[in-house]
């Protein structure tokens, strides 16, 4: 199955470091994140994200291994093919021919 890339979206605000800070009621204190503004949410990286960049690289290698083995058959074929033609012609010099 051919790789569909996912359109990745870099997170794109202004104020980025800037916070509120809640009381909790246990005593604690929970920093909430309040940018100026957000003008691209951005994509989040997760396994989901991660797993299909990971499908993606394992099917590339799939591809080449199984297109390396094709070619590696091919030449030894073609090696063997010259060989016996080299071998058969030699013994024909070496008869006198046919």
């Amino acid at each position: 199955m051919a790789y569909i890339p996912i359109d990745v979206k870099d997170r794109v605000v202004s104020g980025d470091d800037k916070y509120y800070i809640v009381d909790l009621p246990d005593g604690r204190k929970q920093l909430v994140p309040s940018p100026d503004s957000k003008t691209e949410e951005g994509t989040d990286v997760n396994r989901a994200l991660l797993m299909h960049i990971q499908q993606g690289i394992q099917d590339n290698e799939t591809a080449i291994n199984t297109k390396t083995q094709e070619l590696h058959d091919l030449i030894i074929s073609h090696v063997e093919e010259e060989t016996s033609i080299f071998a058969y012609n030699s013994l024909k010099v070496r008869i006198g021919g046919f």
